[in-house]
């Protein structure tokens, strides 16, 4: 598959697209990319319920969906947290997708 390359980072309030150059990929790897105030966080329920195949999970979503180029946290922190999950991670960003295209890629090329 042939894929655009990446065009710029994003420095924007809480997003800093420059953290995903240290993002290691998993396979099997979840995306959740929406606009902030969207409905991320309802978005990342829905993948958690389908992923788990349960309507009553017993973590709260974003446990396992941690936000990954937010600046409130260390990003080594947040590839800590994801690195430690034993099963299928959700990432979600609010990045537009030219902003985080060269951490996806090895992610995308698979399909």
């Amino acid at each position: 598959m042939n894929l655009p390359s990446k065009t710029r980072d994003y420095q924007v309030g809480l997003t800093d697209t420059t953290r995903w150059q240290s993002f290691h990929h998993r396979q099997g790897d979840v995306y959740v990319c929406t606009l902030p105030k969207n409905g991320t966080t309802w978005m990342q329920s829905i993948v958690c319920m389908v992923l788990f195949e349960s309507a009553e999970l017993d973590f709260v979503p974003q446990a396992y969906s941690p936000w990954f180029d937010a600046t409130f946290r260390p990003a080594d922190e947040v590839m800590c947290q994801l690195d430690e999950l034993p099963t299928r991670r959700v990432i979600k960003t609010h990045s537009p997708f030219d902003g985080i295209l060269e951490s996806l890629k090895a992610q995308l090329e698979c399909f």
